[in-house]
């Protein structure tokens, strides 16, 4: 879809341009893509797509750290005993 007409910049080329790193904020989109530099009506709508395309980079990043930090004894209840109790 269509985020700013008046430079033809679609959610498409701001999510690929968070993927790719060259923008992390309002400011780069401007620089980069003119989003917002004409009539700032697309501002918005462009600062909540660079926001969610940001936060689908980051949550894969935070699952991979958490995978890696896991460990079993961390967990609450666990005493690391696979024994049965005695009934």
């Amino acid at each position: 879809m269509y985020v700013c007409l008046c430079h033809a910049v679609t959610d498409q080329q701001i999510e690929k341009a968070v993927r790719k790193g060259s923008v992390s904020s309002v400011r780069d989109l401007q620089q980069t893509l003119g989003v917002g530099t004409t009539c700032g009506k697309c501002a918005c709508e462009a600062r909540d797509i660079l926001q969610a395309a940001s936060r689908k980079i980051e949550e894969p990043g935070l699952l991979a750290s958490a995978i890696a930090t896991w460990s079993p004894s961390v967990v609450p209840g666990n005493t690391g005993n696979d024994a049965q109790p005695a009934l």
